[in-house]
């Protein structure tokens, strides 16, 4: 306390994050000849801790120079440590709120692909035997029998795949590479889009609720593709690096401008359920260009 501190000592004390923006507060201050400043930042005590301090200061002038400063520093450690667990508790109560989101939609996705798959396809197959028994006595009767038959299976089918899309894989008996695998098969079957999925098998680490998140990333833009892109040709890339999960689609279709509002929830379905995971999304797209989809979740658990 006997020992004269000047304002570099102070400066130094202030930690380095936070030391220039302060010595600019200060600085604006006396260049503009204001009469007080004030700053949130964090200084050194004497056993090399550091606490937060709200420091108000008052700039004495002589023939328009600043000659000293009197100022008050003012401890909001506890302040601030109760604002970082409100935070805390605010950012974990949004993942609750999204994990029940997701896991809402996700059951009743299911319930209602088993809905389809248990009940309305029945309803189908029962009316497809009730039309097949019917005995058309003329040649335009026979040709209505047939294509409401013909009608009946095709929705049956169509149903069927709905079904298949909407429940959620049980990952626990089935690799998230299979399932995906799987999708891009049955899309071989009613597309010449041509798919190619390459994948490090690594990638099963992952925890169920991101295997079910890339699963549900995948769907909705290869989904997005065959809708909007008129692409020939899609690359689907997943592997592991630097402890974190890599997903990229891309495409060779027509591509749209980034800056401009997208139609739809796709997108926005699929920032939301990486953001759940701390993930990141990246897309790349120009008109004529294609589409580039990037989503990165973290390995494990943060």
């Amino acid at each position: 306390l006997d020992d004269p501190k000047g304002l570099s000592w102070w400066l130094r004390r202030i930690h380095p994050e936070d030391r220039d923006r302060v010595s600019d507060a200060v600085k604006l201050s006396t260049d503009n000849n204001k009469q007080s400043w004030e700053e949130e930042y964090r200084f050194k005590c004497a056993d090399g801790t550091y606490k937060h301090m709200r420091d108000k200061g008052f700039i004495v002038y002589e023939n328009e120079l600043p000659v000293k400063m009197i100022g008050s520093l003012q401890d909001v450690t506890d302040v601030k440590n109760l604002e970082n667990a409100l935070l805390e508790e605010k950012l974990m109560r949004q993942k609750e709120i999204s994990e029940t989101a997701i896991r809402v939609q996700e059951k009743e996705r299911t319930r209602i692909g088993h809905e389809l798959h248990d009940n309305v396809n029945q309803l189908l197959s029962t009316s497809k035997l009730f039309v097949d028994m019917l005995t058309p006595s003329s040649k335009e009767e026979m040709t209505v029998k047939d294509k409401s038959i013909e009608y009946i299976v095709l929705a049956i089918e169509e149903i069927r795949k709905l079904s298949r899309e909407l429940v959620t894989p049980q990952f626990k008996d089935k690799k998230l590479v299979d399932s995906i695998q799987q999708l891009i098969d049955d899309l071989r079957l009613s597309t010449d889009i041509l798919i190619k999925f390459t994948y490090d098998l690594d990638i099963d680490l992952l925890s169920t609720g991101k295997k079910v998140t890339f699963f549900r990333i995948v769907q909705e833009q290869i989904k997005n593709v065959l809708k909007y892109s008129k692409a020939e040709k899609v690359d689907i890339h997943l592997l592991c690096k630097n402890s974190q999960a890599i997903l990229t689609i891309h495409d060779n279709g027509i591509g749209f401008d980034i800056r401009q509002p997208v139609k739809g929830i796709g997108l926005s379905n699929i920032q939301e359920r990486a953001r759940f995971y701390n993930g990141e999304v990246k897309i790349e797209s120009a008109k004529g260009r294609g589409c580039t989809l990037q989503v990165i979740l973290p390995l494990h658990d943060q």
